[in-house]
């Protein structure tokens, strides 16, 4: 079956390719892969189309966290899989809520929301994730000027809604992040006051 269709689709490039002139009309349909394949800057060759045959010969990179620890030596969540993380930094709550709503509806599988001038107010934070299901949807905060505001509010938007915050989510509160950033800064505050020594 997979044959039969990477052939249907090397029938049908190949027609555009004639019809292009990058394809001569007595040329065979078989180097349609060879005339689309493009070469990134090492050199490694990128197919057009992908199809099972062109892994079959790899060896089985396992699970991460499992032998032979080609996809790391800890084990990940197998129910999460890929996560598609969406930004948003604009400073309207209702808007910004609009299109939250609409990505995760999309395909999104998590928030990333930037707080701050500028950007969507601390005091928003409950206007732009309205309807969102903060025990499904992780949220990862960013809100450099006020992260213990912003990392409170969104703790208590969950439990005012009776719900756990879902697993793989940051509330941004990093105190040791900015001194590290820039220690040269006058107005950044030394490491022991930081961590309260």
């Amino acid at each position: 079956m997979a044959d039969d269709v990477a052939r249907e689709w090397e029938r049908a490039a190949a027609a555009v390719l004639r019809r292009s002139g990058r394809l001569g009309a007595d040329e065979p349909d078989s180097l349609v892969r060879e005339r689309l394949t493009r070469r990134t800057l090492d050199g490694i060759p990128v197919t057009p189309l992908g199809t099972p045959a062109d892994v079959e010969a790899l060896p089985d990179a396992g699970m991460p966290g499992e032998p032979p620890f080609v996809r790391g030596t800890e084990a990940g969540r197998p129910d999460l899989g890929w996560d598609i993380r969406v930004l948003a930094a604009g400073p309207d709550a209702t808007r910004t809520a609009r299109h939250l709503l609409t990505d995760l509806e999309n395909g999104a599988t998590s928030l990333w929301l930037q707080l701050g001038a500028g950007r969507l107010a601390v005091a928003d934070l409950g206007s732009a994730l309205a309807g969102v299901h903060l025990d499904l949807a992780p949220v990862v905060l960013e809100a450099p000027g006020e992260p213990v505001a912003a990392a409170r509010a969104l703790v208590e938007l969950a439990a005012a809604a009776g719900v756990p915050l879902a697993a793989g989510g940051n509330l941004g509160a990093d105190p040791v992040g900015p001194v590290w950033a820039d220690p040269a800064d006058p107005g950044a505050p030394e490491v022991a006051e930081v961590l309260g020594e």
